[in-house]
């Protein structure tokens, strides 16, 4: 072939491009080893290379690297004494732990009427959150002075601990990509804010950004209720109504990042006006200010206190029916969209919800389109009013175990 060298030199790939292949595999793979050790997926050296299908020496040199900066910690187990659990050389084989705080995320909850924060690290374990509250006239400005009063004072409360990144749960909607909160309704003065830059700026850390209802979807995940789970829906009912899709174990975001706003189908046409522009959406209905309202109670004590009454009130009654009915609509239409393992019910007082549970879940399995081949099991959140808290951290969590995100490790470790 003219003008084109044939020899074996042609086809060596180059130093620099092997090197850096070299190097994205390393981090590929020590994050999944982080990603299977936090999630309980396995708990020693051969459970690790069977269920990440690499190689023992493989797994051994990742291991042995984490453990010799203390982010692993190896120990003997006296309990693992069954010939099935025998090592190679005839002994139990050492459990693998991730040392707590050895990988440490800042969260941050934007909720409507107040700001959260606190510190979590890669096994769940966290410090006592800090909460301020948004007066009326809290705008722009005010919130993210807020926010940056409490990261400020959850780091000097624990100067020791490595930080990696800051994540933060708001209501939307948001602007996920930029990193924007952009006009949540009836949010004090609060409109378009840049929540990323500033923080990154100021913290010189990496920030994410995600709706409240997909941060606790994956909080629920990989501390939750849906730990043995690879697809769950979280339907939170607090200020608005809205679903956290987990599919294959990933946020289902959609183009926009706007996937999950169940709260504004419309039931009723001709029903209440919505903010949103539509009549009669489901959030009218299921939200948790308006069970109140409806209800004509300032508390779900007061309205349990009226519930366990042998003659309830009427209007009561009422009310609780119009909910009922509007949540068999909203969870057939979750389950048929979504089709996930579980359904998780979260953001509302659980003594309120586990009333309902079990009709819940017959109406939407008896009723979902392919109702008789699946069962769809719906329980409550485990991690209650925190699972957006957790959630914001976990999304930070999500980037260590995909690997976009670097270990508190020298960088030619």
């Amino acid at each position: 072939m003219p003008g084109y060298d044939m020899t074996r030199e042609s086809f060596v790939p180059q130093p620099k491009k092997a090197s850096k292949n070299m190097q994205f595999l390393k981090n590929s793979n020590r994050s999944a080893v982080l990603c299977a050790l936090a999630l309980k997926k396995a708990s020693n050296r051969t459970e690790l290379a069977s269920y990440l299908n690499l190689t023992r020496m493989a797994i051994s040199n990742i291991v042995n690297e984490l453990r010799d900066h203390a982010i692993i910690l190896e120990v003997s187990s006296a309990e693992n004494e069954s010939e099935s659990e025998h090592g190679p050389n005839g002994r139990p084989p050492k459990q693998l732990t991730l040392a707590d705080w050895s990988i440490t995320v800042i969260c941050i909850n934007i909720r409507r009427y107040s700001v959260s924060c606190m510190l979590m690290d890669i096994n769940g374990n966290t410090r006592p959150p800090v909460t301020r509250c948004l007066p009326a006239h809290a705008d722009n400005a005010f919130l993210m002075d807020t926010i940056i009063q409490l990261i400020e004072e959850v780091q000097q409360a624990f100067p020791q601990v490595p930080i990696i990144g800051i994540g933060v749960s708001s209501i939307g909607p948001l602007d996920i990509y930029q990193k924007h909160l952009l006009n949540p309704p009836d949010f004090r003065n609060i409109r378009n804010v840049d929540i990323g830059a500033p923080l990154e700026a100021r913290f010189h850390l990496p920030v994410y950004l995600d709706n409240d209802m997909n941060c606790s979807a994956l909080a629920e995940l990989y501390f939750g209720a849906g730990i043995s789970c690879r697809d769950l829906v979280f339907l939170g009912f607090s200020a608005g109504v809205g679903a956290g899709v987990i599919m294959n174990e990933k946020i289902l975001h959609g183009f926009g990042g706007f996937a999950g706003e169940v709260g504004h189908i419309s039931i009723n046409p001709i029903g209440p006006p919505c903010p949103c522009g539509q009549n009669g959406c489901i959030e009218l209905y299921t939200r948790g200010e308006n069970i109140l309202a409806n209800a004509g109670v300032v508390s779900f004590e007061e309205l349990n206190a009226l519930l366990e009454q042998k003659n309830p009130p009427r209007f009561v009654l009422n009310s609780i029916k119009q909910y009922i009915d509007a949540m068999h609509t909203l969870m057939v239409a979750v389950a048929n969209s979504y089709d996930p393992n579980i359904m998780i019910l979260g953001d509302i007082d659980i003594a309120f919800i586990n009333r309902f549970l079990p009709d819940l879940e017959e109406y939407m399995n008896s009723h979902m389109l392919n109702h008789g081949y699946k069962h769809i099991k719906v329980i409550p959140s485990a991690l209650a009013e925190a699972a957006s808290l957790y959630g914001a951290g976990s999304i930070v969590l999500q980037r260590v175990f995909e690997g976009e995100l670097p270990l508190p490790i020298p960088a030619g470790g």
